[in-house]
C-alpha cells in the first residue's frame, strides 16, 4: 500500500535538500504532479534550502517552475520531503518542518537515517533504487495514477542524472526507464539537457581542484584529495575523470566544512567500501558532523578544518583497506 493512499491534501509542501540537484528537483516536481492527480485543486509550494544547483536551474528554466529558498508558512496538511538522506541537509528549515502539524512523508533512496526517521510520520525508502525519481515513479504505479509526458520527462531526467547515465543502474531502473520513455520521452533530448555546458565558475573550480590535488596510492588503488571552496561534488568527480579510483574534495562554506567523496563502480565492487556509510557517515560521527550517501557517492559536513577532514578520509581508507597509503610524487 502507498504511503499516500487515502490522502486528499489541500495545502502541500514539497521539500528537497539544500542546493538541490537534478534528482532532488525533478522528483519534487514529479511529486507535485502526483499531488495534483490526487487533488487537482491542491495548493503546492516547492522549497530547497539555499536554492538549487546550476544544472537544476537550467531544467527549471525550460519548465517555468520555481523553488523558494525557505518555508514561509506552517499551514500545510501534507509535507513531502524528497532525496534528503539526513536532516542537516534541510538547514534552518528543519525546525519549521518539525513545527508543521500536517502529515510528513520521506521519499528517498539513501539509507534511512535516524534523523530523518524521527522527522517524518512515514517513509518510502529503498536504497537499492537509482534515485528519488525512481521512487516517485513507483508511487505513481502503486497508486494507479497516470503519468503525463512532462512528468515522464522529469522522471527520466532524475533517473538518468543520479544513475550516471545508467552506468550504475540495476535491472529495476532499466525496466522503469523503458516504461517511462514510452510516455513520449526522447532519451536523446534527456541526455542533451543533462550534458549542457557547465557554468564558467564550475569549470574554473574543477580546474583549480585538479591543480591543487594531492594523489596517493594504496595497493593498486589511486586516491585523490583536494581543498576547494565550492562545487565539491563536481570537483571530486573531476578527480575520478583524471584517473583516480576514489576522491575527496573539501572546503569551508558558511562557517562549516563540507566534503564530497566519489568512487568508481569498480572500486566499490572490488572493495565493498560504501562511500556513504563507511566513509561519510563514519567520518562525520568521529567529528560530530553529519554525513551519508550512496555506495559510490556521499557527502558530509562538520565544523573542523578541511585539511583535517581530508586527512581523516585518508586514514579511514587506510584502516579499511589494511594497507599503508603513500603519496605519489612528481
Amino acid at each position: 500500500m502507498s504511503v499516500l493512499n487515502g490522502l486528499r491534501p489541500k495545502r502541500v509542501l514539497l521539500v528537497s535538500h539544500r542546493n538541490a540537484d537534478v534528482d532532488g528537483v525533478c522528483s519534487a516536481l514529479a511529486l507535485k504532479s502526483l499531488v495534483r492527480r490526487i487533488n487537482p485543486s491542491a495548493k503546492v509550494d516547492l522549497v530547497a534550502p539555499q536554492g538549487i544547483s546550476s544544472q537544476s536551474k537550467r531544467i527549471l528554466s525550460l519548465l517555468g517552475e520555481r523553488f523558494q529558498d525557505e518555508i514561509t508558512s506552517n499551514n500545510y496538511d501534507l509535507v513531502l520531503i524528497t532525496d534528503t538522506g539526513h536532516s542537516s541537509l534541510l538547514l534552518e528549515e528543519l525546525n519549521k518542518i518539525q513545527a508543521i502539524k500536517g502529515y510528513k512523508v520521506l521519499i528517498d533512496h539513501h539509507p534511512l537515517d535516524t534523523s530523518m526517521k524521527n522527522t517524518v510520520d512515514n517513509y518510502f525508502v529503498d536504497e537499492s533504487a537509482s534515485s528519488a525519481s525512481e521512487m516517485v515513479y513507483r508511487l505513481f504505479i502503486n497508486m494507479h495514477k497516470r503519468i503525463d509526458k512532462t512528468t515522464a520527462m522529469l522522471l527520466a531526467l532524475g533517473i538518468m542524472a543520479d544513475s550516471q547515465f545508467l552506468t550504475i543502474a540495476k535491472n529495476d531502473t532499466i525496466i522503469a526507464l523503458s516504461r517511462i520513455i514510452k510516455k513520449g520521452v526522447d532519451l536523446e533530448e534527456v541526455k542533451n539537457i543533462l550534458r549542457s555546458r557547465k557554468e564558467v565558475s564550475e569549470q574554473i573550480a574543477r580546474i583549480k581542484a585538479v591543480r591543487r590535488a594531492r594523489f596517493y596510492r594504496c595497493s593498486d588503488w589511486i586516491i585523490g584529495i583536494t581543498n576547494i571552496g565550492s562545487f565539491h561534488s563536481s570537483a571530486a568527480r573531476a578527480l575520478l575523470e583524471v584517473g583516480c579510483d576514489i576522491s575527496a574534495a573539501a572546503g569551508s562554506v558558511d562557517g562549516e566544512t563540507r566534503m564530497s567523496i566519489r568512487a568508481s563502480q569498480i572500486f566499490y565492487t572490488s572493495t565493498k567500501i560504501h562511500v556513504g556509510i563507511d566513509l561519510c557517515r563514519s567520518l562525520a560521527e568521529s567529528v560530530n558532523g553529519n554525513g551519508g550517501g550512496h555506495p559510490t557517492a556521499g557527502s558530509m559536513n562538520a565544523r573542523v578544518e578541511a585539511d583535517k577532514l581530508l586527512e581523516g578520509f585518508l586514514e579511514r581508507l587506510s584502516d579499511i583497506l589494511e594497507e599503508g597509503i603513500k603519496q605519489i610524487k612528481d
